[in-house]
């Protein structure tokens, strides 16, 4: 057990596609859209990592960056996979290796420079704090909210 413990959510670009309204977690009310989910969930990934800055945990969130070759690509239909690979072309995204991808997560558990508590809560890409983009990231009373639905989805409240 740690005297400062530090928390690492990887997350993804793809939170920019998410809202920080998690009143429909399940999709129950509106059409799922896979990229919508996947964003939403990955924007959570954020707003659970201020949750914790909150609560006095140093926590951040990142973007690993775009990796091809892990085992995540196989579950995706080829269509979806080409469509993918060409947003990112045409976006102008480089793509990052294995060991490259793993560099900013390593930064975010292993930087003494980043066990600041004011930094906590931050969102990390390539190796750096910086500012997240999008709504949804900036939504008002989300961190809670989604804390709120954690601890009623599993049953337990979280203390600190």
């Amino acid at each position: 057990k740690s005297d400062e413990p530090r928390v690492v959510n990887v997350s993804s670009g793809a939170y920019r596609a998410g809202t920080g309204d998690y009143s429909d977690y399940n999709f129950k009310n509106q059409d799922f859209v896979w990229f919508k989910g996947y964003g939403q969930a990955k924007l959570a990934n954020l707003h659970f990592s201020k949750a914790l800055a909150a609560r006095g945990v140093t926590s951040y969130a990142l973007h690993p960056g775009v990796i091809h070759g892990t085992s995540l690509g196989p579950e995706f239909p080829p269509a979806i996979l080409e469509q993918l690979r060409k947003g990112d072309s045409s976006k102008g995204v480089k793509t990052k290796d294995l060991s490259h991808g793993a560099s900013t997560a390593l930064v975010g558990a292993l930087d003494p420079k980043m066990d600041l508590k004011e930094k906590s809560g931050g969102w990390l890409e390539d190796c750096q704090l910086v500012t997240p983009i999008g709504d949804g990231a900036y939504k008002a009373g989300a961190p809670e909210e989604l804390w709120k639905l954690s601890e009623k989805l599993v049953g337990q409240e979280f203390t600190f």
